[in-house]
């Protein structure tokens, strides 16, 4: 494979490696993405016509030889690669990359061009020098080959003396000497066709004519020599400036075109489109373009300007949940904040007119420090009590009742529904095993109620050990206490009165007695108290019937939980 061949292939390696790279690690795809992305394509393909077409080349012979084409190349790669990670990972502003990127490839352009014109500077001198030489070479070889054709020995010795002149003659020539070079010229081809044709006088004549004119020319050469070469040396140095000049002038005109196209011009149209939007009301569209520019002069104002626009318009046309989540998004604009909290006000206001009182429950519980929220929060509770009190669902109306029992006649409403409770329906209130749990009222105080569970909750031992026991040292007794105990929600706990020190509790026979009321269930449950045996314990039977002789504490029988709960 040649040389060519390797470093396109090896510039087609690189372009596809460095893609990888950036696309391997979802760098996001925005505009100073694009910028450092295509630098980077840019610098490899700036490396690879530097290598390509320097294969040929020589490095620099001059104060510059020490910098070769293609080591300018692979710097701006390697120097535009660890840049270029460096953009990425900070996720800086496109109008900095690009600053940067144009700035870099610029620096390398005006090197290349520095070089590049030394070089071929360096290589119109050897050009030049190469053709200064020609002429007095040319004329070596002409009278050699007219000393081999010429037949006379006194012909032969004299175009070897001109010979000898012409060996050490300066071999430089310069623009100022054609005239005379030309007529020496002209004179060798006379002699040339004297040669062996002529009387020998007319060739000595010839001979000496060629011969004055080559002192002649040797004293004009050196008269002009100092001169030409300074001459031709500042022309050389004139030229190289021009070329460098009109180079770097190039690159630096692209490179503020581009910069002020990127940084000025398109931010500018794109920011006057976006104004034109915002005025003309397309909210989302003008905050997407204000947006876009990254920081351009108050862009970020003026996209969050637009969203607040937007949210205030959905507002107005009561479209609550889309302005809140506009609002949202801009929570630290202005009183976005408070407007946020508004709107859910004026939306669980509008609920609570409409009697939606579910609704206005769930928006008032969301902003209860705001204006008279906690005072409405109590009303469209109140108001949704009423209405399923109404309706005949005692059960979930005395749990509304309940949890504002410090409102209005609240209170009396929970001790009315409690005391209907207690011979027609039950109230639930937490969950075991996924299912709510549904309990009977037995008794009603002014302060607190009795619940015991409407139906057994589950089967197990009074005890899990056979052994003497008393209800305050039993399986049972722990098992209400701490898991049961959780079935229950922290507000539903925070109502709970204990009895003695049990939170949940078993009935005891002398309770079961006491009160008539407790519905019949066709499952045996254990009560917390002995039987006629430490190793027993008491329970109703599947008839309803009390059993005080008892059933041994390690049998299985069903579980009705009992409990106090305060209704202040």
């Amino acid at each position: 494979m040649n040389s060519k061949k390797t470093i396109f292939l090896s510039s087609i390696l690189c372009i596809f490696a460095y893609s990888l790279l950036v696309f391997l690690f979802k760098f996001e795809k925005n505009i100073n993405f694009w910028i450092i992305y295509i630098s980077e394509i840019i610098s490899i393909l700036f490396a690879t016509g530097v290598l390509y077409s320097s294969l040929t080349r020589k490095k620099i012979k001059n104060i510059v030889k020490t910098v070769p084409l293609d080591w300018i190349a692979i710097e701006y790669v390697i120097l535009q690669t660890f840049i270029g990670i460096y953009e990425l990972s900070t996720r800086d502003n496109f109008r900095n990359s690009l600053l940067i990127n144009s700035i870099i490839l610029g620096v390398n352009c005006i090197a290349l061009a520095i070089v590049s014109t030394e070089k071929n500077a360096i290589d119109k001198n050897e050009i030049k020098v190469t053709e200064k030489r020609l002429f007095m070479d040319s004329l070596k070889d002409k009278l050699a080959e007219i000393s081999i054709n010429a037949q006379n020995n006194d012909v032969k010795e004299k175009i070897n003396e001109l010979e000898e002149i012409v060996k050490y003659s300066d071999p430089m020539s310069s623009s100022s000497l054609t005239e005379i070079e030309e007529d020496i010229d002209i004179k060798v081809k006379i002699l040339k066709d004297q040669i062996n044709n002529s009387e020998n006088d007319v060739i000595f004549n010839t001979i000496e004519q060629i011969k004055k004119l080559i002192l002649e020319r040797n004293r004009k050469t050196k008269l002009y020599k100092n001169k030409s070469d300074k001459e031709a040396i500042e022309n050389d140095i004139i030229d190289n400036r021009k070329i460098i000049i009109f180079i770097i002038s190039i690159v630096v005109i692209l490179t503020l075109g581009i910069i002020s196209y990127y940084t000025i011009i398109l931010p500018s149209s794109i920011y006057n489109t976006a104004e034109q939007l915002l005025i003309n009301g397309k909210y989302i569209e003008a905050s997407e373009k204000f947006e876009s520019l990254n920081g351009y002069k108050d862009s970020k104002y003026k996209s969050n300007l637009a969203l607040y626009e937007y949210g205030e318009y959905l507002l107005k046309n009561k479209n609550y949940n889309e302005a809140i989540k506009t609002f949202l998004i801009i929570n630290d604009f202005k009183d976005s904040e408070i407007k946020v909290k508004e709107i859910k006000y004026q939306n669980a206001k509008e609920c609570l007119d409409n009697k939606e009182y579910t609704k206005a429950i769930e928006i008032f519980k969301t902003i209860k420090d705001y204006q008279d929220s906690s005072e409405k929060l109590n009303e469209a509770i109140y108001n949704e009590a009423e209405e399923l009190l109404e309706n005949k669902k005692y059960s979930q109306a005395a749990k509304k009742y309940l949890s504002i029992s410090n409102y209005k006649n609240s209170k009396e409403k929970v001790l009315e529904i409690y005391n209907m409770l207690g011979k027609d329906d039950v109230i639930y209130l937490g969950q075991y095993k996924g299912k709510p749990i549904g309990w009977q009222v037995i008794e009603t105080m002014e302060h607190k109620v009795l619940l015991v569970a409407s139906k057994t909750i589950d089967e197990m031992p009074y005890n899990r050990e056979f052994k003497s026991i008393e209800w305050e040292e039993s399986d049972i007794r722990n098992w209400l206490n701490k898991d049961f105990y959780n079935s229950f929600d922290q507000e539903e706990k925070n109502k709970i009165i204990k009895k003695g020190n049990d939170k949940v509790f078993l009935l005891t026979k002398d309770e079961f007695k006491k009160y008539k009321k407790i519905k019949n269930i066709s499952t045996a449950w254990w009560l917390a108290s002995n039987g006629n045996e430490n190793t027993k314990a008491s329970f109703v039977d599947d008839k309803g019937k009390l059993n005080t002789k008892g059933d041994l504490v390690t049998k299985l029988h069903g579980i009705r939980p009992a409990f106090w709960l305060s209704i202040d």
